[in-house]
């Protein structure tokens, strides 16, 4: 006997020990006095290295394509040797089969497994609602296959300052795709009018994607409230962009469109210069539209106009997330009461990405380029997807400090991005995730933002990556929106119009929407901490306070001295210096 101490200790054996030597313990052991066996399969009496058909299927071990596995009909669908009872991916795809089972995927299909119907993608991190019309658009893409049919939903959430019912028409349902369709599909939601000058946010998620579809982009914010409508000026021309940043297509991809939307007026004739810069080997000319041209609006033409894309299949970049990147400008050619966003002003241009496809090994990257969010929400979800072959184990991705760096540009829509200072906008740490073999899907770390009560520019909040399978672009990006007025309750310009309704702020005979300098403080939008307010510039630290404001302006931590103690307020435990302690 072997599994009863009782009759080991009749046998005059210690229980829980090695009698034969061969170092598995007599508990676990079917032969404890024989080293040169210790597993019976099949119970027949018989040792393993003795037996010739250790599961006692009547198929000699030699033969046997899964030898301690009952397996009489040796069936073996992906002919890799391993029969289908003990091999972990059936149809040889690459995916395990309790990952494909976990993603509801077909293990013994090899043309149906996650990634399969291809990544759905809602191609903005961020989208301009435009209030006026009443309408914001997110635009949604299915890259890298049509194959089978596929849908995904979706749901409308409340941001910091964005509501629904107050700000926003809810908005829930279902984008499908069918077998051979890889045509954009567009989520309108209705938004509610307000007063002007205050900011909206919500978001738009997509959710739940069918069998054999991966989500990419899965998030964006809806921010809306900045535009120039102007009612003060009757030759105003209207305000011209496209609504989005730094939107996503795919290598390969055909009719992609960007739309250059005509907003707040249709006052007078337009045109504008467009040009792409980037991307010139990844285009296929034939089948796009010219890369550089004009667009022109008549006296009352209020339609979008297009561009449209086509992306050739390039097989010489692998493993990266990205196969290129390109900016579109915009640039004024009839009409100075036409307004530009500042992208366009100071020839930055909106970004555009083309993803790849090539793989031969994991690859792990951010499942958008961007996360928004408000700094007041707390708290923020970054995806990270792995793509390429799952058929080993991907490295653990480690989310660590942030790396700050006195640097900013303009992005568009009248508003700069800044890095964000460790320990200032979030709290830092590190988070790690990592994929099995043969796992698929995506996984989430997540950070808290810090909110604080400054008036500032958008922070960039940049998360270094590590781990070998991290995409080369080892960077996160989380871009904080500041939920603060935009507008200080001033009328800079002494002309009796508050500056939120004043089309020229600071009176200098440029209208605002023309100012790289609105509020006339002598700083451009990429230097200036505080673009619409003429009493803050320059901000070294970083803190949402400027310099002639901060009592520290070189340390992010410190902004005031209330007593003049030469201790900051948020170092000082009695700031008023009464002699009674702030927490009490």
């Amino acid at each position: 006997p072997n599994d009863c101490d009782t009759a080991c200790i009749d046998l005059g054996m210690a229980a829980d020990t090695d009698d034969d030597g061969d170092e598995i313990l007599d508990t676990d052991d079917a032969f404890p006095l024989d080293a040169t066996e210790s597993i019976d399969t099949d119970a027949d009496g018989t040792g393993n290295n003795a037996d010739t058909d250790d599961d006692g299927d009547g198929i000699n071990d030699n033969s046997d394509n899964c030898p301690i596995i009952s397996n009489f009909d040796q069936a073996d669908l992906d002919a890799d040797g391993a029969g289908n009872v003990c091999d972990l991916d059936d149809d040889g795809d690459g995916y395990s089969d309790v990952t494909e089972l976990a993603n509801g995927t077909d293990p013994s299909a090899a043309d149906f497994y996650p990634s399969s119907r291809g990544y759905l993608n809602a191609r903005s991190w961020i989208v301009m609602g435009y209030r006026p019309e009443g309408i914001a658009r997110v635009r949604v893409s299915r890259m890298f296959s049509d194959q089978g049919a596929v849908t995904v939903n979706y749901k409308t959430v409340d941001g910091a300052a964005g509501r629904a019912g107050e700000n926003y028409v809810t908005k829930t349902g279902t984008l499908s795709w069918e077998d051979g369709d890889s045509t954009e599909k567009v989520i309108e939601i209705d938004l509610i009018s307000y007063e002007r000058g205050q900011r909206r946010d919500f978001f738009v998620e997509l959710f739940d994607p069918s069998p054999g579809a991966e989500l990419m982009g899965w998030k964006t914010i809806v921010y809306y409230g900045v535009y120039l409508e102007d009612e003060q000026n009757p030759e105003y021309a209207g305000f011209f962009d496209v609504l989005e940043s730094v939107a996503t297509f795919a290598e390969g991809s055909v009719n992609n469109t960007i739309w250059v939307e005509r907003l707040g007026s249709t006052n007078g004739a337009v045109s504008l210069t467009y040009s792409i810069v980037g991307c010139s080997n990844y285009i296929d000319e034939s089948t796009s539209d010219a890369t550089e041209g004009v667009f022109t609006w008549d006296d009352g033409d209020s339609e979008p106009k297009s561009l449209s894309l086509t992306f050739l299949e390039n097989e010489t970049r692998v493993n990266r997330r990205l196969d290129c990147n390109f900016f579109f400008h915009l640039s004024e050619d009839s009409s100075e009461q036409a307004a530009l966003a500042v992208a366009h002003l100071n020839n930055t241009g909106i970004e555009y990405l083309v993803y790849n496809n090539d793989f031969n090994r994991s690859v792990v990257h951010a499942a958008q380029p961007i996360m928004g969010t408000t700094e007041s929400l707390g708290k923020v979800e970054i995806k990270l997807i792995r793509r390429g072959p799952a058929d080993r184990p991907a490295e653990a991705t480690t989310i660590g400090e942030s790396c700050f760096a006195d640097i900013s540009f303009a992005l568009g829509y009248a508003y700069s991005l800044r890095y964000a200072q460790l320990d200032t906008h979030y709290l830092a740490g590190e988070q790690s995730v990592n994929w099995s073999s043969g796992e698929a899907g995506t996984k989430s770390i997540f950070i808290e933002t810090i909110d604080d009560a400054f008036s500032e520019r958008n922070d960039l909040i940049l998360l270094p990556t590590s781990g070998a399978d991290f995409d080369s672009y080892n960077y996160l990006f989380v871009y904080s929106i500041d939920d603060e007025a935009l507008y200080p309750v001033r009328d800079t310009d002494s002309d009796g119009l508050l500056d939120e309704v004043d089309i020229d702020i600071d009176g200098d005979g440029v209208f605002d929407w023309n100012d790289t300098d609105v509020d006339g403080d002598g700083l451009d939008f990429s230097n200036d901490s505080h673009p619409y307010d003429s009493q803050q510039g320059q901000d070294s630290d970083w803190d949402g306070l400027a310099d002639n404001l901060d009592w520290a302006p070189e340390d992010p931590l410190e902004q005031f001295d209330s007593d003049n103690d030469d201790i900051g307020n948020n170092t000082d435990t009695d700031d008023d210096n009464d002699g009674v302690l702030d927490t009490a």
